[in-house]
């Protein structure tokens, strides 16, 4: 029974200890980011290029490829750039 009641004593203390999930205290020199979201998306630039591939019989053939930056914006003030690549 003693045992019993040391382990729901140490179950309460631990579920009520403040920040008990921090491993270490470590920083990590970014904020948490459980409050920052996604405010918006910007596109910041679209170009063109034109590439070159072969075959299965080794002939050579053109393609187009478009190249699109995207800039998002977040809550806490900071950006993040991104490039994606789609053919045609």
């Amino acid at each position: 029974m003693k045992i019993i009641t040391i382990l729901c004593a140490a179950v309460a203390f631990l579920a009520l200890a403040p920040n008990s999930a921090h491993a270490g205290g470590r920083s990590y020199g970014y904020k948490s980011s459980h409050c920052v979201y996604k405010t918006h998306t910007c596109e910041i630039d679209r170009c063109r290029h034109k590439k070159m591939g072969y075959d299965s019989c080794g002939r050579c053939y053109t393609y187009w490829i478009t190249v699109v930056t995207y800039r998002d914006y977040y809550s806490n003030g900071t950006s993040r750039t991104c490039n994606v690549t789609y053919q045609g």
